[in-house]
């Protein structure tokens, strides 16, 4: 008969681990978070804050964790929200920034307002097959 193993786990932590919460969900506080002050981010918008300053803000007074991407998920998804209602005003629309790391084409400049590629030439083939 083989000796019993080693109990490795002690009984303490195996009664913490059966009595421990599960932990909340950081997506959810913060959608809520963003939810309960919509009226106050619209305000903030309206009076020409960046959003970024805005998600800094919430980041420093209420604890918002978030990337900049998904505050301006959020407030789209608010400003489209039906049960906004019109006078909740609907018609605020921002602009996403930018997808981190959007490939660039081989070659040419990766910075906004430099010179874009030219459009693709015709292939000889094609040249030499157009009408007289």
């Amino acid at each position: 008969m083989a000796p019993d193993a080693p109990e490795t786990v002690t009984r303490e932590q195996k009664e913490a681990f059966q009595s421990a919460q599960r932990p909340s969900r950081a997506s959810r506080n913060n959608k809520e978070k963003v939810r309960v002050l919509w009226p106050e981010i619209r305000q903030k918008l309206e009076a020409g804050w960046s959003v970024e300053e805005v998600r800094q803000e919430l980041h420093r007074v209420v604890g918002l964790r978030g990337s900049l991407r998904t505050l301006y998920r959020y407030i789209k998804e608010l400003s489209l929200a039906p049960e906004a209602g019109p006078a909740a005003g609907n018609d605020l629309r921002l602009e996403a920034p930018p997808a981190p790391h959007a490939p660039a084409q081989k070659g040419w400049p990766k910075h906004p307002g430099e010179a874009q590629p030219p459009a693709p030439r015709k292939s000889i083939t094609d040249l030499l097959n157009e009408p007289l």
